[in-house]
């Protein structure tokens, strides 16, 4: 008499084999998530700071061809004076914002904004921009940081 089905080892061979896979197949899946995640918020973060660098560079080329236009520049703040209006950049650090406009109606420019600094280098007509930022899109492993250091020259005796 021959009996068919498996037997007990067999049966906790198969089990143990199919709890190895439970256990590493979930990684195949939630990496490349996080690798896209990771990218996208990097990528993002790349083009809001290329964004606000090529406005800011734009205005002060812009100021430095009117004759009439003066530059005020505060470490959280500058402001291109010009017959027309005020235009002002203001870092607000506690909402996190990068703003630009005409002073007191400013629109923003960038968000994520943790730290933010103007410096103006009169005697080699340049401005320094130091800008950070963070993003944080709420998914898991998103986080992104882009830190962007730049020296715009404007070539004029404000």
């Amino acid at each position: 008499m021959r009996q068919r089905g498996f037997t007990l080892i067999e049966l906790i061979a198969v089990i143990v084999i199919l709890g190895v896979l439970a256990t590493v197949a979930p990684l195949f899946v939630t990496l490349p998530a996080q690798n896209h995640a990771a990218t996208r918020g990097n990528a993002e973060l790349g083009y809001t700071g290329n964004l606000v660098l090529a406005q800011l560079r734009e205005d002060l080329r812009q100021a430095a061809v009117d004759q009439t236009a003066s530059l005020s520049v505060t470490s959280q703040q500058l402001q291109i004076v010009r017959a027309s209006g005020t235009l002002a950049y203001v870092c607000d650090t506690t909402l996190h914002q990068l703003k630009r406009g005409v002073l007191g109606a400013e629109t923003v420019l960038a968000e994520g904004v943790s730290a933010c600094v103007f410096v103006n280098d009169a005697t080699n007509q340049r401005v320094r921009f130091d800008l950070s930022l963070a993003s944080n899109s709420g998914e898991v492993f998103s986080d992104a940081q882009l830190e962007l250091h730049d020296t715009i020259s404007y070539r004029r005796t404000w």
